[in-house]
């Protein structure tokens, strides 16, 4: 049975359906406070019409021999803002300019994909890689590592035995001389399994006791060889995660992103992580913002690019999708720095958490037909 439409909802001849600023499910997609608009207010702006299937407030709904409604949304309200001539420009100055550098820094990261983020690090940079494979994880940390001999910097490798044996290979088949790096002080390899032990207490990192052991780590290897800066790649977090040891992993991490300003060293740590899981997505990833400046999410940027483009497509529809995307992307604010189509997938789990894991799954599907195609 529907229940009758409340007259301040009515559909006008134009089959526009006019919604009170209050209306907060939109086909059955919730958003933040939707302010839609009259045909006549939104008049030369660059509106969007949408289908939807249902309008429902509580208990409200369009009866069903009214299946399809054409709504006219601006892609300005997407989130209750007062559509402007030029929406760049809303907002105060410092909120202006705020958006700028943000669009611009999702520009760039469209571009700069993993192995030119491992290469240029700085002091304080803590980046975090999500893996699946052991070959993407062995590129990865020779990119690192291998940039880092190369530039003249002290390199810190804190692996477990079996991964070290993959990185040897692989920086021996770049023509990296490992035991000559090694010999004069510039590479220099802990065992993580060793590691691990002397700081924690009680199944946590003990934050009285790291500083000082993983300090000397770094002191040791500056002293050795005469390197004052210093990169280090580590997965005893990893291994706190692959135990099930979450917080523990995570606190790890939080004492690293401190110890980082202290020591001025870059850090990067790789997680054995799927970056298209929903719970990766709905909560260890907002996690992971909080202690890091980078995240590499997956190996392929481009392929990563198209398949969340056509996932989005394929969910809301192509016209949609495109408003859809221009209009998070200007909303979002990234935890920390990702490309492009990784922020949108983060964006719609804020702003539209209904259709986020619809096109996360979609997205995997693709990304993964495109890499065997």
């Amino acid at each position: 049975m529907h229940h009758t439409l409340p007259a301040r909802l009515r559909c006008v001849p134009e089959g526009i359906l006019r919604v009170p600023n209050d209306m907060d499910f939109i086909g059955g997609l919730r958003v933040k406070q939707p302010q839609l608009w009259s045909q006549s207010t939104c008049q030369g702006r660059n509106d969007v019409r949408i289908n939807v299937t249902k309008i429902q407030r509580e208990r409200h709904t369009l009866p069903s021999e009214a299946p399809y409604c054409q709504l006219l949304w601006t892609q300005h309200s997407l989130f209750g803002l007062n559509p402007t001539r030029n929406p760049r420009w809303r907002g105060s100055k410092d909120e202006r300019k705020e958006k700028i550098t943000m669009d611009r820094d999702l520009d760039r990261q469209e571009y700069e994909t993993w192995d030119r983020v491992l290469t240029n690090v700085v002091a304080h940079d803590h980046i975090v890689q999500l893996y699946q494979d052991q070959d993407f994880l062995n590129r990865a940390v020779c990119r690192f590592a291998g940039a880092g001999l190369a530039n003249g910097e002290g390199v810190i490798l804190v692996s477990t035995l079996s991964h070290w044996n993959g990185f040897h290979a692989q920086l021996e088949a770049e023509n990296v001389d490992v035991r000559a790096a090694q010999k004069r002080g510039q590479l220099t390899v802990v065992d993580a399994a060793e590691l691990l032990p002397r700081f924690m207490r009680d199944a946590m990192p003990d934050p009285a006791i790291f500083p000082g052991v993983f300090g000397n780590v770094v002191a040791e290897a500056r002293a050795r060889g005469g390197y004052p800066k210093v990169r280090v790649w580590g997965e005893m977090v990893n291994v706190l995660w692959e135990r099930g040891d979450v917080d523990a992993s995570m606190n790890l991490e939080d004492q690293f992103d401190q110890l980082i300003k202290k020591r001025d060293i870059a850090v990067f740590c790789s997680f054995l992580m799927d970056n298209f899981n929903d719970d990766v997505h709905a909560r260890m990833l907002p996690r992971l913002g909080t202690n890091h400046s980078h995240l590499i999410p997956v190996e392929d940027y481009a392929r990563l690019e198209r398949a969340v483009a056509d996932a989005l497509r394929k969910t809301v529809g192509p016209d949609e999708g495109r408003a859809l995307e221009s209009q998070l992307l200007s909303r979002y604010r990234p935890p920390f720095n990702m490309p492009r189509s990784q922020a949108m997938l983060l964006a719609l789990r804020q702003f539209l958490p209904t259709v986020a894991d619809s096109v996360l799954q979609r997205s995997r599907e693709l990304y993964a037909a495109s890499g065997t195609a």
